[in-house]
């Protein structure tokens, strides 16, 4: 890893550190543009605050919610027939993507194996099938206290409710698992 940049601000008794770490191995698209937004303005006057406006704490752009937009409602449209109602199929799709979301914080605490690119090294190969399955199985070890999935690695148990396992039957889960494979 590579620390680009940190500053220490002292602000009414409290102090603020804005940093920005770049594993190479594994750069963020975030990373990327916050990086490329320095260069294109960087002046020798404005260089401490062009740093400070273009490296907030995880920046979200405007594009990542847009995508997530657009996928939220794939996903929820295409449910409908599997789960029989928009209410339904809008609660799954909500925890589906909120799960995946959040393995990615993890990932990026590195709190999957102690790897900043787990999900990457673990799905590069799988098809859209064989994710949903990876992602399930990913699912129940954070759900389960002392797992023993040598495989998977090193993963924390999470003791709340978004990991819990899915109220379907198995008829119900493979419907499932053949409605979002091709958008996962």
């Amino acid at each position: 890893m590579v620390t680009a940049y940190t500053e220490i601000l002292e602000v009414s008794d409290r102090v603020q550190v804005r940093r920005l770490v770049v594993d190479v191995d594994n750069v963020a698209r975030t990373d990327i543009e916050a990086i490329a937004g320095l260069f294109q303005r960087m002046r020798p006057d404005t260089i401490i605050d062009e740093f400070r406006d273009a490296l907030p704490y995880l920046k979200v752009g405007r594009a990542f919610f847009q995508e997530y937009h657009d996928l939220f409602q794939t996903f929820s449209k295409r449910l409908i027939s599997v789960l029989g109602s928009s209410e339904a199929a809008y609660e799954y799709a909500q925890r589906l993507l909120g799960r995946i979301t959040f393995l990615y914080f993890l990932q990026r605490k590195g709190w999957l194996d102690g790897d900043r690119a787990y999900l990457k090294k673990h799905t590069l190969n799988l098809d859209g099938l064989q994710l949903f399955e990876f992602l399930y199985d990913l699912f129940d070890i954070l759900n389960t206290k002392n797992h023993q999935d040598k495989p998977k690695g090193k993963i924390p148990y999470l003791n709340g409710t978004l990991f819990d396992r899915e109220p379907y039957s198995p008829a119900q889960m493979k419907k499932l698992r053949e409605a979002c494979a091709p958008l996962i």
